[in-house]
């Protein structure tokens, strides 16, 4: 397994971590966790070390309705940064 998808849920806010390497064959597993999230929706990439062109997009998507990303290095900051969603 290349990439770890952890789920905890609060009272009014849901954390989903990312650990690893996000491809596309993870992409469905992030999005089906981040579907049933309750409250406010955050995105802790502290442990994402890659991110390919598809994990990059659903990042940038997951964000773009919402979900605040946060805990990203340089490194991710600037890989989200260049991504184009689409």
């Amino acid at each position: 397994m290349s990439c770890l998808i952890r789920k905890t849920t609060g009272a009014s806010t849901t954390l989903v971590q990312i650990h690893g390497r996000l491809t596309t064959e993870e992409v469905a597993d992030l999005e089906s966790a981040c579907l049933s999230a309750e409250g406010t929706l955050f995105l802790d990439v502290m442990n994402l070390q890659f991110a390919d062109k598809e994990g990059l997009n659903a990042i940038k998507r997951l964000a773009s309705e919402g979900a605040q990303v946060v805990g990203a290095s340089p490194y991710i900051r600037l890989l989200l940064d260049l991504a184009l969603v689409g």
